[in-house]
């Protein structure tokens, strides 16, 4: 029987990337002036989100949302400087 000794159980890791999530919200995309800026964080996930705007507004947004709208934004902009540099078109 293949048992996966190779696999270490890490407690606490999932309260890491909520609290690395929770970070990035405060730094990014919580604040009014953070919330104008045409190129913030705050704005790229309102066009994600457009039916959840009253939740992102919330003090602390929900997870799930903030986890995969960071992930969302992040491989967009990769890509989009992939792009750019290469001089290629993504379509």
């Amino acid at each position: 029987m293949e048992r996966m000794h190779y696999l270490l159980p890490i407690p606490g890791l999932f309260h890491v990337r909520m609290a690395c999530v929770d970070a990035i919200n405060r730094i990014h995309a919580s604040g009014n002036n953070l919330r104008m800026d045409p190129n913030g964080l705050y704005k790229w996930l309102t066009h994600l989100y457009p039916n959840d705007i009253s939740k992102l507004q919330k003090k602390v947004p929900p997870f799930q949302m903030m986890n995969d709208g960071i992930g969302y934004v992040t491989q967009a902009v990769i890509l989009d400087a992939w792009a750019e540099n290469m001089g290629g078109d993504l379509v």
